[in-house]
């Protein structure tokens, strides 16, 4: 499972490192996500639906902050709520 969360996130900074970018990001600005796909879970040989969903807000012109959510379903059901800080 650490092995494809690696590679994920290699995958998307090599994406962001290929665009042109022709604007600077600017923290004071809010954003809300929202992410659904297939979850494996490997304790139990089952595949669920994940739901994730996060905002967050600028703070300042070099940080945010926000919170997640995110809820797994299968044969038990898993929510997990966050906090986040975006620098």
């Amino acid at each position: 499972m650490t092995c494809l969360f690696i590679v994920y996130f290699q995958i998307l900074y090599a994406q962001e490192q290929s665009r042109d970018h022709a604007y600077d990001h600017h923290h004071r600005h809010s954003e809300i996500s929202l992410g659904a796909g297939a979850v494996l879970m490997p304790w139990e040989s089952a595949w669920g639906f994940g739901l994730h969903l996060h905002g967050t807000t600028g703070i300042t012109g070099w940080m945010g902050a926000g919170a997640g959510f995110e809820l797994i379903t299968g044969e038990h059901t898993h929510y997990t709520i966050t906090g986040l800080l975006h620098f």
